[in-house]
Formats: C-alpha cells, structure tokens, sequence
C-alpha cells in the first residue's frame, strides 16, 4: 500500500487538505459521532476507494472514536469489475474489517427497468441489510458535489421536483443513517486524490454500461461550469436557499376557497 512518505510536498498538502475538507463537513454535519459503526460501500472506483482511506485516515485526527467496516457487493451474473484483493489490501492497511458479499440478481423480471436500475437496486438492498446485519449504525456513500448537482437537475428535468442528495437520511425508522462524507468535494478532486494514492480497484466497464440520462444531464452541466467558476458551488447551495415568495407554489385549501367565493 502507498506511503504517503513518498510523495512529494504539494501532493501531501493536496491529500492533507482534501480530508481536512472532508473532516469539516462530518464534523458541521455531524455525520459520525463517538462510538459510531460506519459500514463503506465500495464499488472498487476511485470515490469509493477515496472515501475508505479518508475515514480511515479521519480516525486519528478526531477527538472521538468510530468503527470502519467496509463492504463489497459482486454480482455473480456480471464479470469481476473490481479487483477484491486490492479493496482487501487497503482495508487491512488501515485495519478496517472487510466483507465480500456475493448477490444474484434477475436481470428478466420487469423489462420496463434498465439492466443499470435492477443492479444498483439489488447491490444497495443488500448493502441495506448487511449494514443491520454487521451492527452498523451508519452507512456511507461516496458521493460528491457533482454527483448531487447531476441529482438535482435529473429530479427537476425528469420527476418535476425539487430534491439532490442529502448529507444525511434516516433509513427504516431509524435503524441507520445513510451519510454522504464527501459532499462537499468536486469529483476532480477526488480523481487527482484516487490517483495520486493509487486507489483505484476498478479493473473493467460493466457491460451493461450505456449512454443515460444521468450522462445526459452531466455534458449539459459541463458546458454551463465552462462560463463562470462559481457557477458549479451555485447550483449545489442553491437548495438551500429557496425563496418561497417567489415561486410557484400550489395553493392552499383557505387561497383555493377565497378563488371559489
């Protein structure tokens, strides 16, 4: 496994400032606290594998102490798309317990959902269930700004609704929060840190891997990030100041009776 040791003085101030980063939106979030079990999905990608080194690394730094256990969902009806040895390999570097979990999924019932649909859905379930399972209380995504600008502009385009990816969400009454450490950060970001670490696992493309709306949505943003810099932080605060007064909102039952009238 890497050393952070060998890399040269502006990649550490990089890798260093990146999990302060993320470190900072944990602790305003309060996305982890004292005594938490944080089970990690990975897919084997660079977010993903970022994600595990960064908790793992946020360990020591923080004045409080919480579990990593880190979680591998394989569909046996696809081909290996990562490779488990080396997923294997940085959970041991960081002392992090490891679980591969193998899922069969029909990819023939319901012909109205994408192959892409029925896979995420089967592997998240299960990811679900494996967090109850290993007593985690806390389950995180690696999910980032661009992923959350891509949500809510796919939620506006195709549902009619305003809604993007929460920091975080109760799932099943409270059984466990589903938390999102790396919202704050740019996928570019990510990808120099992933690279520079040399985190990626991912070893070959789904087959199933087509053109859709989500990449859609993600050229179209591209081309607007191009005409200002602020433009990408803009759209992702943006939920957060909604002005009601001046939006078109429906009516209330007492506006409804006064038009009636």
């Amino acid at each position: 496994m890497y050393n952070i040791k060998s890399l040269t003085k502006g990649q550490r101030t990089f890798v260093n400032k990146l999990r302060k980063r993320v470190g900072k939106t944990i602790y305003q979030q309060r996305l982890i606290n004292d005594g938490d079990c944080v089970l990690v999905g990975v897919s084997g990608g660079k977010d993903s594998m970022a994600l595990v080194d960064i908790l793992s690394s946020l360990r020591k730094a923080f004045p409080f102490k919480y579990e990593i256990k880190v979680a591998h969902i394989v569909v046996r009806q696809l081909p290996q798309l990562a490779d488990s040895e080396k997923i294997q390999a940085l959970c041991d570097f960081h002392g992090a317990e490891f679980h591969r979990v193998e899922v069969d999924i029909d990819f023939d019932r319901d012909p109205s959902l994408s192959p892409c649909f029925k896979c995420s859905w089967g592997r998240r379930s299960r990811l679900f269930r494996l967090t109850e399972e290993l007593g985690c209380n806390k389950l995180a995504f690696g999910h980032h700004l661009d992923d959350a600008n891509e949500t809510l502009f796919m939620n506006i385009l195709f549902n009619g609704e305003i809604s993007s990816l929460p920091f975080s969400v109760e799932m099943f009454g409270g059984k466990f929060h589903l938390i999102r450490p790396m919202l704050e950060v740019e996928d570019k970001d990510i990808a120099y840190y992933a690279s520079v670490l040399d985190l990626k696992a991912e070893t070959r493309i789904c087959p199933n891997t087509r053109t859709n709306r989500r990449d859609m949505v993600r050229n179209f943003l591209k081309e607007f990030y191009k005409i200002h810099p602020g433009i990408k932080r803009n759209v992702f605060r943006s939920p957060q100041k909604i002005i009601d007064k001046y939006l078109p909102l429906p009516l209330q039952d007492t506006d409804k009776e006064n038009i009636d009238k």
